[in-house]
């Protein structure tokens, strides 16, 4: 084993990096953690239609003439009663405030579809390995295989693919 450890770290691998990931994984627990903490995955499962959902009522509201934020710097300057902003929304009614949320409410229909698009593509790849969630050991596990793959400055020595080869032929002679 610590002939392992040496051969990973003169390929590249940090040592310390390499130690710690080593030392925790063995005492990881192998319970299964849900992909959001509170939700279960179903309804994780289910979040890009809604964002969506929310993404086409809010484009209906953007395209109101009532209602678009495209009025916010109208109503900004027309609109000077703190009675009317209170606390929460006066910088969306201050002069320079306006503009600026004026653009980012407008942009919300298609950060959302973005962000469902993102999940949509990403969460069902987080529960392939595991059924319902992933464990920490397996998060460490494949943390331990990112760093050795994307530290490695040279391949591993050449003896150490052909003893997994051996031992494979071996098995297969049984």
């Amino acid at each position: 084993m610590k002939k392992k450890f040496e051969d990973l770290c003169e390929a590249g691998v940090d040592r310390n990096a390499l130690a710690n990931l080593l030392c925790l994984i063995p005492c990881a627990p192998t319970r299964k953690l849900p992909l959001v903490e509170g939700m279960h995955d179903r309804t994780v499962l289910r979040l890009p239609d809604q964002m969506q959902s929310w993404a086409k009522k809010l484009a209906s509201l953007n395209s109101s003439p009532f209602l678009s934020p495209q009025r916010i710097p109208e109503i900004a300057s027309a609109v000077r009663n703190e009675d009317i902003s209170p606390e929460p929304l006066n910088a969306v009614f201050s002069l320079e405030g306006s503009r600026l949320f004026a653009q980012k409410f407008q942009s919300l229909p298609g950060l959302l579809n973005l962000y469902a698009d993102y999940l949509r593509a990403w969460v069902p790849l987080l529960r392939k390995p595991k059924p319902r969630g992933i464990s920490p050991r397996t998060v460490l596990t494949l943390r331990l295989l990112k760093l050795v793959r994307d530290s490695a400055k040279k391949p591993l020595r050449e003896s150490s693919r052909t003893s997994h080869s051996g031992l494979r032929a071996r098995e297969t002679t049984r």
